[in-house]
C-alpha cells in the first residue's frame, strides 16, 4: 500500500465501482447505484456531474462523448470510465476498508 491516502468519499467509491469495468453516461450511473442498492443509495444527477468533474480532475475517471445514431436520437451523451490511477485508488480505497474491518473484528480480543 502507498503511504498517500486515494482521498475517495463513499460516493466517490460508488461512483468509480460502478464504473469499474464499464462505460456509463451518468443518468445509467446514478441508476445503477440505486438499483444495486435496492433505493438504499441514491446521487440525484445534480451531485453526480460535480462529483464526476472533481474525479476527472484528479485523473480519476476520464470522459467522451458518445455518438448519435438514428436509433438513439437526441442530445448526446457522455461516458465516463475508470483510469489506471481511478483503478489504483479505488483498490486502495478497498484495501483500507478491509484492514479496519479485520483490525475492528480483532479488538474483541482486547
Amino acid at each position: 500500500m502507498s503511504t498517500k491516502q486515494p482521498e475517495l468519499s463513499n460516493t466517490q467509491e460508488l461512483i468509480m465501482s460502478v464504473i469499474e469495468f464499464r462505460q456509463l453516461y451518468g443518468l445509467e450511473i446514478s441508476k445503477s447505484i440505486s438499483k444495486a442498492t435496492d433505493g438504499k443509495r441514491k446521487i440525484p444527477v445534480g451531485s453526480l456531474y460535480p462529483i464526476l468533474k472533481r474525479l476527472e480532475a484528479k485523473g480519476f475517471v476520464k470522459s467522451e462523448w458518445g455518438e448519435t445514431t438514428e436509433a438513439r436520437e437526441g442530445a448526446r451523451r457522455r461516458y465516463y470510465s475508470l483510469t489506471g490511477a481511478g483503478s489504483s485508488a479505488l483498490a486502495e480505497t478497498r484495501a483500507i476498508r478491509a484492514a479496519v474491518n479485520a483490525y475492528s473484528q480483532n479488538l474483541g480480543g482486547i
